[in-house]
């Protein structure tokens, strides 16, 4: 396991536990969330040049995507599909399309499906009915996190190598912005408990 996949694990464990002490079983979905991106790192750290590794780890953070858009869901039951169409399109043009063309069918397909789900979380979290802090950190990891999948299209297919020192931090970054939107969560809920 990489560092911040030990990162990941322990958003995992503080989110389940204090879900499942607290009685909020919708945060349970964050924390699948980030089990499934555990899974996916794992999957991508250990690749070693296999194109199943690619593929199961794109899988994993599909589902992780599925996970975090439920997650969102959970707040309103709203999504805002023209922001997820308009990320969508973009996307496509760079680097997805790009991607897609220049590497085996295999990858392609997976790079668009996962794509899809990309913005589809991001019109859930866009849709959220949250209050701003806990909406906008939340947003704002799910931005980090697709600019992070951005960078490693255009790092391992699209050859622009420099692009590869973006990943990791963005990732961490993603990761670290939607714990604090939980945090926030959790502290106003408390703080209605006590009040």
């Amino acid at each position: 396991m990489t560092s911040h996949n030990y990162f990941t694990a322990a958003c995992m464990i503080l989110t389940f536990a204090f879900s499942l002490w607290r009685g909020e079983p919708r945060h349970l979905w964050l924390s699948a969330g980030f089990f499934a991106s555990c899974i996916g790192d794992l999957f991508l750290a250990n690749r070693h040049g296999r194109l199943s590794f690619f593929i199961g780890g794109v899988a994993a953070f599909s589902v992780a995507h599925i996970m975090f858009f439920l997650y969102a869901w959970q707040y309103g039951h709203h999504t805002n599909w023209l922001i997820g169409g308009v990320a969508f399109a973009l996307l496509c043009a760079w680097p997805a399309i790009p991607t897609v063309l220049r590497v085996g069918w295999q990858i392609g397909v997976a790079v668009s499906f996962y794509t899809a789900f990309s913005c589809a979380t991001l019109a859930s979290v866009s849709g959220m009915k949250a209050p701003w802090p806990q909406k906008g950190l939340f947003l704002l990891g799910v931005l980090l996190l697709i600019f992070s999948d951005a960078m490693i299209a255009q790092s391992n297919f699209l050859g622009m190598k420099r692009s590869g020192k973006l990943i990791i931090p963005t990732y961490v970054a993603s990761h670290v912005c939607m714990l604090a939107s939980w945090a926030v969560c959790m502290v106003r809920g408390l703080f209605a408990k006590m009040g």
